[in-house]
């Protein structure tokens, strides 16, 4: 089952709805997370299972999944936003931490759980 979320920050920036992990026909082969690429400044979904994750939006291989140490805030709780982790086997989770935002470069990006997909 996968997750269905959005992030926002207090500077305007919002996403659309983000499906996250995958879903019963394809998790063997997908499991979606958010990415930040370095080159264009913005964030992305990419599959976790591919050997090299790549920018959706220039094709850089510049870029840092939003679980890594310093896309999160170092003055938050640590909180995640469901119980479960995004998807098996790889154990991702986002929490209600503040994220780096891809817009105002500030560590005010919040992830919103929305509901479950499949």
């Amino acid at each position: 089952m996968g997750t269905i979320c959005s992030a926002e920050c207090k500077c305007g920036y919002k996403t659309k709805e983000l499906f996250l992990g995958g879903g019963r026909m394809n998790f063997l082969t997908k499991c979606n997370f958010p990415y930040f690429c370095k080159k264009c400044n913005e964030l992305f979904i990419g599959n976790t299972y591919d050997k090299k994750i790549i920018c959706s939006e220039c094709n850089s291989e510049d870029v840092i999944a939003y679980n890594k140490k310093e896309m999160v805030s170092p003055f938050d709780t640590n909180i995640e936003i469901r119980s479960e982790t995004i998807s098996f086997p790889n154990k991702l989770k986002l929490t209600n931490q503040e994220y780096f935002c891809p817009k105002c470069h500030k560590y005010q990006l919040k992830f919103s759980f929305i509901g479950m997909c499949d």
